[in-house]
């Protein structure tokens, strides 16, 4: 093992003069486990190796909000502490890819950004992206929606191609979202992907909002998965949501309002056309509708997914 600033990493640690590198943040913006779930998939589907944690991360988190638990296997015991988690892999084409599962720190917040700075600089990360997933206001009949940034060209140039809306976010976000910056002025591309999910399902894990992020891996990457099964699972967890608005003409009369609203700023059914990178514009929306919007994103907000 060796130290590489506040992680623990397991030796030999691999060599690469250009790695990519992907990063999801728990709790926040991973609403239906998104983000946990697509690295987990690729993970999987790479064979990838877990090569470090944080040593110590105690000194990041209150374990009293992210409670470690208690595991039973092979007959023994294990008590597991929540972490921040580090995984290499290759995929078909021989490129390296380091994948990322990220605590946000309750404590010490630069200190943590400082570090993930020091490991991702040490392997040799090029191009650094952050995914994940948001609750708004779009329906879930619709194919999912991706908003991001993009910072360099090349990254730029593959996410406008493939039809990347451009987030126009302002409001709270998380000491990690200054990772960026930070990599930046140290010569990496960084980008950003945030699938949007309907505000009034909020499913946990959402398996259709998984499949919406691979997919769009998927293609500007060129990875060559296959993700049917996990197309056939999303459409299968949204078909009860249409089976609840059969039984609710309100919700049913919001859903479609929502429809309306993301045709006429995706260009369509089938989402933004490519080339087409400029900021979806705000969807015009009943006072109604956007009053239980806002609730449904406070709950959200307030509560937060559990975090093992």
């Amino acid at each position: 093992m060796t130290r590489i600033a506040a992680f623990e990493m397991h030796e030999p640690l691999p060599t690469s003069e250009h790695s990519r590198l992907l990063l999801s943040i728990r709790p926040w913006i991973d609403a239906g486990s998104v983000g946990t779930l697509a690295l987990s998939f690729l993970e999987e589907h790479w064979n990838a190796s877990e090569i470090g944690e944080l040593a110590r991360p105690g000194e990041f988190y209150d374990l009293t909000r992210y409670r470690p638990m208690i595991r039973h296997r092979d007959g023994q015991r294990q008590v597991i502490v929540p972490n921040t988690t580090v995984h290499f892999a290759h995929d078909e084409r021989g490129q390296d890819w380091i994948t990322l599962h990220a605590l946000e720190p309750h404590n010490r917040g630069e200190d943590y950004v400082e570090a993930l700075v020091e490991l991702i600089q040490r392997l040799n990360v090029r191009e650094y992206i952050m995914v994940g997933s948001m609750y708004g206001p779009v329906p879930h009949s619709r194919p999912a929606m991706i908003t991001g940034t993009a910072l360099g060209d090349s990254l730029r140039e593959r996410m406008r191609g493939f039809g990347v809306n451009s987030s126009t976010y302002e409001g709270p976000t998380t000491i990690l979202a200054t990772l960026a910056d930070r990599l930046r002025e140290g010569g990496a591309e960084t980008a950003s992907m945030l699938v949007q999910l309907p505000a009034y399902a909020q499913l946990d894990p959402d398996h259709h909002g998984r499949h919406g992020l691979l997919q769009k891996l998927d293609s500007i990457f060129e990875l060559g998965l296959d993700l049917e099964a996990l197309r056939t699972e999303g459409l299968r967890q949204y078909a009860t949501i249409d089976e609840s608005l059969a039984q609710n003409a309100a919700l049913s009369n919001w859903v479609k309002e929502l429809e309306a609203a993301y045709d006429s700023q995706a260009g369509g059914s089938e989402g933004r056309p490519a080339g087409r990178a400029e900021g979806p514009a705000e969807p015009k929306l009943s006072p109604e509708m956007e009053q239980f919007l806002h609730e449904m994103e406070r709950r959200w907000e307030t509560g937060g997914p559990s975090t093992d």
